[in-house]
């Protein structure tokens, strides 16, 4: 969708000329309000001289039905909201059904005090009088004034917004969305054809921007066909590189897939390229109705061997083991280390029976071999659980946790001995 620049910049104009014109407007309003409101305190003040006369004297004869009616009275000027009298200790002195002296926020008052004069020239104090009124009583008076304010203010922004629109249309929107258009009408092949020209006048930026665009088109027709001939002799350097770059690629994935299957310790198989290999296993055993066993192994006590000659001393064992233990095993035999002193093999073609031959052999080789690390013999056992696989086996996963249970009860049996699934 086209987003034209010209009436963004005149949003922004618009929005910061509004917001001037709210500011003004509120200032002018509130000035109003003030005024207003001084003229109201001024008219209470006025109220003092007609009321004080016959205020004193209903205080003075204490006269309470004419203290009531002049303060209605009061009350019925349509400035007075509220009327207090009270007496030098602060009491009322008026009834709470003509006197409401809780005052909201918006209330304000003009107070004068009432003195009676003696015929000894003392003055006796009678009573405090205060006429309220508040922020209604003006807003009645300036709504109007404020309306004429406000309509004052819409019109000209809104007259200013026409003004406004119609001088950037015309010298900025018109010209800039016909230099967009001709940008999209802009063809490689053809740039020797297409001429930018926005009927313009004036010696502006605009102007600058047309000529500056015709120019680029000019530089850019000038320099396609070297840019073609270039093009043609890199080509033929281009694929050689990517000729290279792919037998580089496809040596690096080869390298790839090769760590992502094997130790990086004992360089056999790792657990998650023995899963992909067992399950092709399984699904041959299983079609072939041939035996598959699994061998699952543990060295002894392995942590004592860490804690005793260093962590070093432990990977050398575990290196020297699987060499040891790859040995005694065939071609077709998956070999692979699970995790830590944690191994698997499995046998194909192979039963259980014969599984525990080649579990025997591991066990005895294991305990006649020491070890060397730094001058160091160290003596190794393992244990060794042995599974078979059954047509119930849905995954491998089955294979693996009967072969872990054998070599969890080779283990509670004393160790550096081998257990069987299923035949105990």
């Amino acid at each position: 969708m086209f987003n034209s620049i010209a009436l963004r910049l005149l949003k922004q104009i618009f929005i910061v000329y509004f917001s001037i014109t709210l500011i003004i407007t509120f200032i002018h309003a509130y000035s109003e309000y003030q005024l207003t409101k001084e003229a109201v305190r001024n008219e209470l003040q006025e109220i003092e001289g007609t009321f004080t006369p016959a205020l004193r004297t209903a205080l003075w004869s204490v006269n309470e039905k004419q203290l009531a009616s002049i303060t209605k009275g009061i009350l019925n000027l349509p400035i007075v909201t509220d009327l207090k009298i009270e007496n030098a200790k602060g009491k009322p002195l008026l009834s709470s059904e003509l006197s409401h002296p809780d005052s909201d926020d918006t209330s304000f008052e003009y107070s004068f005090d009432i003195l009676q004069d003696t015929h000894t020239g003392q003055h006796i104090y009678l009573a405090k009088v205060s006429f309220v009124s508040n922020s209604f009583v003006v807003f009645d008076r300036v709504k109007w004034g404020f309306l004429i304010i406000a309509i004052n203010a819409v019109i000209k922004s809104l007259i200013l917004w026409a003004l406004f629109l119609w001088i950037f249309k015309t010298l900025l929107f018109k010209p800039m969305r016909k230099f967009v258009i001709e940008l999209h009408k802009l063809d490689f092949d053809n740039l020797d054809k297409r001429r930018l020209n926005l009927g313009l006048e004036h010696e502006d930026e605009l102007k600058i921007l047309e000529r500056s665009y015709n120019k680029m088109l000019d530089t850019l027709h000038q320099q396609k066909h070297s840019y073609i001939e270039a093009q043609r002799r890199h080509s033929s350097e281009l694929e050689r590189k990517v000729q290279k770059r792919t037998h580089e690629l496809e040596l690096a994935n080869q390298q790839l897939n090769f760590y992502a299957s094997t130790d990086p310790l004992t360089a056999i198989y790792n657990r998650r390229k023995f899963f992909v290999l067992a399950d092709k296993y399984r699904a041959i055993a299983l079609r072939n109705k041939h035996p598959l066993a699994l061998l699952a192994l543990d060295l002894d006590h392995f942590k004592h061997i860490n804690d005793e000659f260093g962590h070093a001393a432990g990977d050398k064992v575990l290196i020297d083991f699987t060499r040891l233990v790859g040995n005694l095993l065939r071609e077709s035999d998956v070999f692979a280390r699970f995790g830590g002193e944690e191994f698997a093999i499995l046998l194909e073609n192979t039963s259980s029976e014969n599984a525990a031959s080649v579990a025997e052999t591991i066990i005895k080789a294991v305990e006649d071999t020491h070890f060397n690390f730094e001058y160091n013999e160290i003596s190794v056992t393992v244990s060794v659980g042995i599974a078979e696989i059954t047509a119930e086996d849905e995954s491998i996963g089955g294979l693996i946790s009967r072969a872990d249970k054998a070599l969890y009860h080779a283990k509670e049996s004393g160790r550096n001995q081998l257990f069987i699934a299923d035949q105990h």
